[in-house]
């Protein structure tokens, strides 16, 4: 971090360890402490990757005398087509390092390059460092838009843009059906609407038994929830939220396009930042936006939304410097989605998804 003294990790008391948060029954009790805990930092969510994917836990932790001066989340990728790496984590819009202040990030940064080595990984990403300014390192820039919900309902709904709340309101009057779920029945209603909107912007979807993890250790655990708008009994809209600490994350919105007149996917919007704000959480994060998607960041925008950098950095321990290069191997495939068919769709997600984390 920035602090001028850090406190050195040599010295005898310091235990520096790489564990599998998921067979550690503490562990969610242990990232809690932190303040900037999210769900991406849970067991839940390592159960989730690494079950859906293969990809193995390898995070750090460094005790002293019983106390946790630092958890750095790390999930092994290893590819055919996009190489043994570190990710600091797959498919987590932010995962920052839970480092207590007077803990230098550089020292921790560098046991994990070390440890990099030995495991001969390409690459580590590092996914939201806030505060690592000590040098001019290559950063990949996005932007986090969150919600702040320290105020009321009726307050917050009266900062969201006129128009959002128009659709709402007209979303009610058009017999929207709002519910909240949790099962199993649930999820597979929201994959379909998940599959219809991958496809609408040319995207693969990502397998469903990675939505079927989210279902077995978040959403059946109490930490997220399934937003389904039904219109005569049809699943038209949905969204997943999860949640941990004060943080509520809206990771996933899909719609059927057919029924987008009756703004349904708005009102499920709504309805997830109305449950947040009622049940005592801080902030509702929107997700990771790309700077140069400018149409997402004015929808975001409109929920009264605050955006905030997102820094992600990519050391080569190969050539032992950060570089701001991109992953593309979804970028190079657009061409071919957009004249899939879903089903194609769905086989090319299941075999691509592993090798993007």
């Amino acid at each position: 971090m920035t602090e001028p003294h850090p406190t050195p990790l040599c010295d005898q008391d310091t235990k520096l360890e790489y564990v599998d948060p998921t067979q550690i029954p503490q562990w969610n009790q242990w990232v809690a402490q932190q303040e900037e805990s999210t769900i991406f930092h849970t067991s839940n969510w390592a159960h989730v990757l690494s079950e859906s994917y293969g990809y193995v836990p390898t995070y750090l932790v460094c005790n002293n005398k019983g106390i946790h001066q630092a958890i750095f989340p790390m999930m092994e990728v290893h590819s055919f087509l996009t190489g043994r790496r570190g990710v600091s984590l797959p498919f987590s819009d932010f995962c920052q390092p839970l480092i207590r202040p007077e803990i230098s990030l550089i020292d921790i940064f560098d046991k994990v390059k070390n440890e990099g080595t030995s495991r001969k990984w390409q690459s580590i990403m590092l996914r939201d460092v806030p505060h690592w300014t000590e040098e001019p390192f290559k950063v990949i820039e996005y932007l986090d838009h969150t919600i702040d919900l320290n105020q009321s309902s009726d307050a917050l709904f009266s900062s969201l843009r006129t128009n959002y709340r128009r659709k709402i309101k007209k979303a009610k009057k058009n017999d929207i059906e709002i519910k909240f779920e949790r099962s199993i029945e649930a999820t597979k209603a929201y994959y379909k609407l998940h599959c219809l909107t991958r496809k609408k912007h040319k995207l693969p979807p990502q397998p469903f038994r990675f939505f079927k993890k989210i279902h077995e250790h978040i959403l059946s655990k109490e930490l997220g929830f399934i937003i389904l708008a039904y219109h005569n009994g049809e699943a038209i809209a949905g969204a997943v939220y999860m949640h941990f600490g004060k943080h509520v994350i809206y990771k996933y919105g899909g719609s059927n396009s057919t029924y987008d007149n009756l703004n349904g996917n708005y009102l499920v919007q709504w309805s997830g930042i109305e449950w947040a704000a009622n049940n005592g959480f801080d902030c509702l994060s929107l997700g990771r936006t790309d700077p140069e998607n400018k149409g997402l960041i004015q929808y975001k925008n409109g929920w009264a939304s605050s955006s905030r950098p997102l820094a992600y950095y990519k050391f080569d321990l190969g050539q032992e410097e950060f570089t701001n290069s991109k992953g593309k191997l979804l970028h190079y495939a657009t061409h071919l989605f957009k004249r899939m068919p879903l089903p194609v769709l769905k086989m090319a997600g299941s075999f691509l998804y592993p090798h993007i984390g």
